[in-house]
């Protein structure tokens, strides 16, 4: 079963490899934030980035954001 993501057509799969590439891919435990819990990589960096400014560029949630990116242009465990 395939769920779309974005406009730019990036999508994930319940089959996906921990290798595979791309925002669309899940996490393999949601992570659950105050009014929900982000289900993707994708949904992780648009809580990250809607966050208030102060807070969006405090070091650690930089350093969360460099890594959704590497996992996702690279591959590897989420």
């Amino acid at each position: 079963m395939s769920r779309p993501v974005d406009s730019q057509g990036l999508n994930a799969t319940a089959t996906e490899r921990p290798d595979d590439k791309g925002l669309g891919r899940p996490f393999n435990d949601p992570i659950k934030v105050p009014g929900g819990e982000l289900a993707t990589l994708l949904d992780a960096g648009r809580y990250i980035a809607s966050l208030p400014k102060a807070v969006h560029d405090q070091p650690e949630r930089q350093a969360a954001m460099e890594a959704l990116l590497l996992v996702a242009e690279r591959g590897g465990l989420v």
